[in-house]
Parts: C-alpha cells; sequence; structure tokens
C-alpha cells in the first residue's frame, strides 16, 4: 500500500484497507520519515514544515490506528510502536533542529497517547534509536 501519512484520508484509508486485508489489525509499527539536514542557515518554514509532516503522521496513525484497535475484542486490544530519535530527549546535534523537533513531539504523543489509550486495551510505546557506525568499507 502506498500513502502519504500527512494525509488524513490517506491513514485512514491504509488503516481500513489493512485490517481487511490482513483480517484483522492489532499492531501497527510506524517508521515512516526522512531526516533531512538542516544547517541553520538554512532554516525557514518549508524546512519546519517538512519536520512537522513526520510528526503529524505520527500522530494521525495512532488515532486511527487506536479507533480501530478500540473495536478489536479482548483485554489487550493493540499495540502501537512509534520511532522517535535518542537525541530529541537529550543533547541535540547540530544542523537536524526541525527533524529533531518532530522527534521529541514523538516522544510526547507517545505518552499522552498511552495514557488516552490503555483504558482501551491499547498500549504504544516508542524506540528512540542512536547513531550507528557503517560497516568498514562502505560509505
Amino acid at each position: 500500500m502506498q500513502a502519504d501519512l500527512s494525509v488524513e484520508d490517506d491513514v485512514k484509508r491504509i488503516v481500513d484497507d489493512s485490517a481487511v486485508q490482513l483480517g484483522g489489525l492489532q499492531f501497527v509499527i510506524n517508521l515512516a520519515s526522512d531526516y533531512p539536514q538542516a544547517p541553520f542557515d538554512t532554516l525557514n518554514s518549508e524546512s519546519w514544515d517538512r519536520a512537522m509532516a513526520t510528526a503529524k503522521s505520527s500522530y494521525l496513525l495512532a488515532v486511527h490506528a487506536g479507533r480501530r484497535f478500540s473495536q478489536n475484542s479482548g483485554s489487550s486490544r493493540g499495540h502501537i510502536v512509534m520511532f522517535s530519535d535518542w537525541a530529541a530527549g537529550e543533547t541535540p546535534y547540530i544542523d537536524y533542529l526541525p527533524y529533531l523537533t518532530a522527534k521529541a513531539a514523538v516522544d510526547f504523543m507517545t505518552r499522552g497517547f498511552a495514557t488516552e489509550l490503555a483504558s482501551h486495551g491499547i498500549q504504544i510505546n516508542s524506540i528512540a534509536p542512536g547513531p550507528t557506525m557503517r560497516p568498514p568499507g562502505i560509505s
């Protein structure tokens, strides 16, 4: 399936289509993000909007997946996993301010949605990976 996760109708469609095609929906893992470098002297509204589209995507997916999960039976109705970045909660690195701001929003959303959805039997967590090194010889 293809979708722009910053477009609410696309998010609704893929959540609904996934539930139909898979015979139900109990897990959503959202790793959709880019990693745009934005040095201070290039910051503008476009770099901000691009990063915030990532935060909006996480929000919309959690909203619509959560609503779909609430239709499931049982005490554990669904699980959502979102991806953040370790630096969003620590000392940020330079040239990625909009990206890290969006990832900090994902951190907060994870806690907020966890509180909102717990009574519905829906769990939400985030993973915040750190930097990785490329294998030798790969640039």
